[in-house]
């Protein structure tokens, strides 16, 4: 793993980290929401067996990146075009997983002819759809609710969560013996330490909250590159019915889902799966 902070125009720094083939094709990632840059791990092997290099960004106030108590969605594609320039990348892919999807559609459609391939993971769909809202599992759709009222109760749940290194072990427990072949303890190490990279800060994480209470949906219309969703069957955090509405609304997006998967197993598995389709297009280009 190589790092990189790389500093912006206006004076902010972000942080990187690459993954896989250090020579490979480079995919930008970025990460789900209360994570990290170092979640991309995840798909490390993959990367690395498809001559592909990942590029995974901290978001404003996550891990080593400063925060930037403004930030929208649009300067967050902004970010994503200096990391390209930086890298002299002209044209490449994009992954969003889970709660990062808007950051990533909102790129993609910002970002024209830059973006060659959208991959959306477990996506959260547009909460200002009511139903969508509704059917979000109670741990993600209760702070979005909050958080516009007590933002300060929410920092300090978000600190304390952090501090129960045990909360991964449960959480594979919880697990039916098909998404343990994909969520090993190897694969939770990796989620551990990305979590841990931010959990000296929730300023991230609070930016997230507010961010994603704002309209998004309309970006979806205007996106013209490849997409594809990968959503799990049995995912109760982000519902199969947010997948299903991207794929919708996506001109000739893709949609593949993966039957008995929940959120957890979903990205993992997406993860390695949007990696190996992009090396199978590239191949067939």
């Amino acid at each position: 793993m190589k790092q990189l902070a790389l500093s912006l125009r206006d004076g902010r720094m972000l942080s990187i980290s690459m993954f896989g083939d250090p020579d490979g094709t480079p995919v930008l990632y970025v990460h789900g929401v209360g994570s990290s840059r170092l979640e991309a791990a995840i798909g490390e092997e993959a990367a690395a067996s498809n001559s592909l290099r990942i590029i995974s960004v901290d978001r404003p106030g996550y891990g080593l990146s400063i925060p930037d108590p403004h930030g929208t969605f649009l300067q967050f594609s902004k970010d994503i075009d200096e990391v390209m320039n930086h890298f002299e990348i002209q044209r490449c892919s994009l992954i969003g997983v889970g709660c990062s999807g808007p950051y990533a559609v909102t790129s993609t459609s910002l970002l024209k002819g830059r973006i060659s391939e959208l991959h959306l993971v477990g996506s959260i769909g547009p909460t200002e759809d009511p139903e969508l809202f509704r059917l979000l599992d109670t741990s993600l759709k209760a702070p979005l609710q909050t958080i516009q009222e007590a933002p300060e109760l929410l920092r300090s749940r978000w600190e304390q969560t952090n501090m129960e290194d045990n909360i991964f072990q449960t959480d594979y427990e919880q697990l039916s013996k098909e998404e343990q072949q994909y969520v090993t303890p190897f694969v939770l190490d990796k989620w551990r330490f990305a979590v841990q990279e931010s959990a000296h800060s929730a300023e991230g994480f609070l930016r997230d909250l507010q961010t994603l209470t704002t309209p998004w949906a309309y970006h979806l219309e205007n996106i013209d590159t490849p997409a594809y969703v990968w959503a799990g069957e049995e995912d109760e955090m982000i519902p199969l019915r947010h997948a299903v509405y991207l794929a919708n609304h996506i001109t000739g997006a893709v949609l593949e889902t993966f039957p008995g998967m929940g959120h957890t197993a979903t990205e993992v598995l997406g993860i390695n799966k949007a990696l190996q389709q992009i090396s199978k297009n590239r191949a067939l280009s």
